[in-house]
């Protein structure tokens, strides 16, 4: 957990594929140490601490490559499939590591099981040297002063962006429940139930396929109704499976398990896909990294308080306490969590439009969400000049509707087109008035924003560059 606060900075610095790969490696030295002290009846401190130290960059891995992904995706919504694609994986090898770990340590011992496991990483490291070299979109300078500056940007971001509030504090309240039931579902199989020592084996396996499934079923909540619905949907499904789990025998109770995987997938997808499109993709990594401390922090939190739960409320009180202070929690946040999708209805609407202009159509997707985020609507009326020649520049236009023209150049231009980008990158003054021949409805970027955008990418820097000049070199019709 203390490494993780850490990571988030490394993440955001370097190049995360190659975060993943170097992490691997060094886990994979770790793990292959302990298998060879095991093997050979090593000392229990010297395996404690390469355990210790595995387990440290094992924190690195997952926040690198969930800031990764958004840099491959072309699309918000090509960026969904693939996270809950992740879940899905996620949950299944959760739900495969375990089953197959336990056999295999009863077959062959943990020895050669912690060298499987070595290897396994290897391989992992290896293959995460093909991955792209993906860096953040800019260095936030901000975040930046110091170590503990940077390990708590994370906590910085959440604090400013009011609509990944609501998410994160159902994600550290459902992290905490669930905690707090990994210890309970342990007793009701084998105390209530008596399930014997499989049976909380044969819990945890049913959760982990009701959160593969879970991961799918994202898909269908976030295109036909959003993630606000998904969170909340997914949040008292787990409350109110937890809550009936232990109320009428075994039958019951493996049943619950799937609605409640199935919850708590959807919580968690919803809450990492948010991540990209409300964080700066300078920040997301150790926004990821925080929920990596999340997960260890408030999961563990959750098992110290479940033993006394048990014993002040008897078991089955203990779990229908936890699945209503899930709904509760749920119910108080959902006024949040309906806001969570508000104006990106509108966003799609800029991404489009901004993707249609020949040089940010290649920007990778956080550069773009970044210009989406910033963008601002402007509207003018017909015969309103917009921009005169020989003003200076610090504004690019994205018309969405609406007719303009150049008027030097006799030229108009309609939705879907953009102009003002001469004076942004060859810095000069306007060299053209462009006038409303209509209403028109436009967007406007800073020079900053946009200059910044274009020259972070080579073929993006290349096609303006051949723009502007077809621009400049056209020459300019005769006065009648």
């Amino acid at each position: 957990m203390v490494a993780a606060s850490f990571v988030g900075g490394i993440v955001d610095r370097g190049d995360r594929g190659r975060v993943v790969s170097v992490a691997c490696a060094l886990q994979a030295l770790c793990l292959g140490g302990a298998a060879a002290l095991v093997l050979g009846g090593g000392s229990l401190p010297a395996i404690a601490a390469l355990t210790a130290v595995g387990s440290v960059t094992a924190a690195a891995p997952r926040p690198a490559l969930q800031a990764l992904m958004p840099a491959l995706a072309n699309s918000p919504e090509e960026l969904t499939r693939a996270t809950a694609l992740w879940s899905a994986g996620d949950n299944g090898g959760f739900l495969l590591g375990g089953g197959a770990g336990g056999i295999a340590i009863a077959a062959v011992g943990p020895g050669a099981v912690a060298a499987g496991s070595a290897a396994c990483v290897a391989v992992a490291g290896l293959l995460a040297v093909r991955l792209p070299v993906v860096t953040a979109t800019e260095l936030d300078e901000e975040h930046g002063q110091g170590a503990l500056a940077g390990a708590l940007a994370g906590v910085r971001t959440l604090a400013r962006t009011p609509l990944l509030r609501a998410p994160f504090v159902l994600f550290v309240g459902l992290l905490l429940l669930e905690g707090t039931t990994d210890v309970q579902f342990v007793a009701l199989a084998i105390t209530r139930l008596r399930m014997g020592n499989g049976g909380p084996g044969a819990l945890f396996a049913v959760l982990g396929a009701g959160g593969a499934l879970g991961g799918i079923m994202v898909l269908w909540f976030v295109r036909r109704r959003g993630y606000g619905l998904a969170l909340g949907v997914g949040a008292l499904a787990f409350g109110c499976s937890v809550a009936v789990a232990g109320l009428d025998g075994s039958v019951l109770a493996l049943v619950a398990m799937i609605p409640a995987g199935i919850g708590f997938a959807l919580v968690e997808t919803g809450v990492m896909a948010l991540v990209p499109r409300l964080a700066d993709d300078a920040i997301v990594g150790r926004v990821y990294a925080l929920s990596e401390m999340i997960y260890t922090g408030a999961a563990g939190a959750g098992a110290l308080v479940a033993p006394a739960l048990i014993a002040r409320l008897g078991l089955l009180g203990s779990l229908v306490a936890v699945g209503c202070a899930m709904a509760v929690m749920t119910a108080l946040l959902l006024p949040a969590l309906a806001r969570v999708d508000a104006g990106q209805e509108q966003a799609a609407r800029v991404r489009e439009l901004l993707r249609g202009l020949a040089f940010l159509a290649p920007l990778q997707l956080p550069r773009l969400e970044r210009l989406v985020q910033e963008a601002q609507p402007t509207r003018v009326a017909a015969g309103s000049v917009i921009l005169r020649a020989g003003e200076p520049g610090d504004t690019f236009f994205a018309l969405e509707r609406g007719e303009v023209e150049i008027v030097e150049y006799r030229r108009r231009q309609g939705p879907g087109t953009g102009f003002g980008e001469i004076a942004l990158l060859r810095d000069v003054p306007r060299t053209a008035t462009v006038r409303a021949v209509t209403d028109a409805e436009l967007w406007t970027i800073t020079r900053r924003s946009f200059v910044a955008a274009v020259t972070a990418h080579g073929d993006a820097t290349a096609l303006a560059d051949a723009i502007v000049t077809e621009h400049l070199q056209r020459p300019v019709p005769a006065i009648d």
